[in-house]
């Protein structure tokens, strides 16, 4: 498995993951984004949407809507679990088949379909720090991420954790 983690202290951080995240994972990635309220997912994807030219003020939450779209520079599909109950559910509402495209699929709350999730995809999981203060960790047992994880890594390495002047190798 390759990880990678990364310190979040400002908003500047999370937008340097996500313009590196933009910049790296390829077409048909989807990336199962975990962490408690107020974690910064719906944030991170603003930023990486930016990256590719989508308006920031067009990218909001899909509570409610369950799966936003984006079409810029690249296809993005921004996917909300929250009120998903479960993998049948999730299955039936027919929202699985954007793992087959070319967009790069982010899903808010991945954890609660797991099942569903294609055996390839990258976890991203963001944890509260302090007020400001985020770690993401981003991990894949799929050895076509790892060009796309050792990208970031190097987009971000003024981010890498621990943030002492020389960062440990990715594991």
């Amino acid at each position: 498995m390759t990880t990678l983690v990364l310190t979040s202290e400002t908003l500047a951080d999370t937008a340097l993951i996500g313009q590196a995240m933009a910049r790296h994972l390829p077409d048909s990635t989807v990336v199962s984004l975990t962490g408690t309220l107020g974690a910064g997912k719906t944030r991170l994807v603003q930023d990486l949407a930016v990256a590719v030219g989508v308006p920031e003020r067009t990218v909001l939450s899909p509570t409610f809507v369950l799966c936003q779209t984006y079409q810029a520079e690249r296809l993005i599909v921004h996917i909300d679990a929250y009120r998903i109950h479960d993998t049948d559910e999730f299955e039936s509402l027919g929202l699985s088949e954007h793992f087959s495209s070319p967009a790069l699929t982010l899903i808010e709350w991945g954890e609660r379909i797991q099942g569903s999730l294609p055996r390839q995809f990258i976890q991203l999981t963001m944890t509260i720090m302090a007020d400001d203060s985020r770690l993401f960790t981003l991990a894949s047992r799929a050895p076509r991420f790892d060009p796309a994880l050792l990208g970031i890594a190097r987009d971000c390495e003024s981010i890498r954790f621990p943030r002492p002047a020389k960062a440990p190798p990715l594991s």
